[in-house]
């Protein structure tokens, strides 16, 4: 799970109405699906997330369309169409969805199915916590997490003392990073580049960065 920099701010006309709600205090409850900024908000964090999915890196969108979606910005509103993917707005953390739903730094973009087959079913049970945030400052995917290369899953760093352990663990479920049909297409993309480098082909790492970063680490590491 690549770390994310969410400081490109394309939607300003969203930004400057989340600035007022704030000043007049004037909404107590928020919709974000039924916003009427919601597909500028959407597209935004596809842009700053090169268009993969926030916790899984699953490519949503093709990096030549990101470009194209970044200039459909138009004085801070997206003027285009949402690309024909099955992406959509996820809160990390839920309990903030009803009275700050608008949370800029609460909002991401991920592959539909982990935010509703996964993580609404995992949250409740396991709680959210933000060790695995991956727009804070202090968030590193190599100091959390290692990666199976055999399993093809990800587990919380050896290094970890206990606390943080359990807790990257439970983040790992809670944002679906190991959910089946992820891991089918994460081994399978990691197997096909891995062999293209292992006969000196060239290779195009566009997806499971994070992944595919520690796979070879460790397979070169000698």
């Amino acid at each position: 799970m690549k770390k994310i920099n969410k400081s490109e701010k394309l939607a300003t006309e969203y930004f400057h109405w989340v600035k007022q709600l704030e000043v007049n205090k004037e909404v107590k409850s928020y919709d974000s699906s039924n916003n009427k900024f919601y597909l500028d908000v959407l597209i935004n964090l596809i842009v700053v997330q090169n268009g993969l999915c926030a916790y899984t890196e699953f490519r949503l969108v093709e990096e030549k369309e990101v470009a194209a979606l970044k200039k459909l910005f138009v004085k801070g509103k997206f003027t285009g169409n949402k690309p024909e993917s099955s992406f959509e707005i996820e809160h990390f953390d839920s309990k903030i969805k009803k009275t700050k739903g608008w949370n800029w730094e609460n909002l991401f973009a991920v592959y539909d199915s982990i935010n509703t087959k996964v993580k609404r079913i995992q949250e409740p049970k396991l709680g959210i916590k933000k060790v695995l945030k991956p727009d804070t400052e202090k968030y590193d995917p190599l100091k959390f997490l290692d990666y199976d290369e055999t399993e093809h899953i990800f587990i919380p760093n050896d290094t970890l003392k206990s606390l943080q352990k359990k807790q990257v663990k439970e983040m790992i479920t809670v944002l679906g990073l190991n959910w089946a049909q992820i891991k089918m297409k994460r081994r399978e993309f990691i197997k096909e580049q891995s062999f293209l480098k292992e006969f000196n082909q060239s290779t195009n790492i566009h997806q499971f960065i994070t992944a595919y970063e520690i796979f070879i680490s460790k397979k070169y590491k000698n």
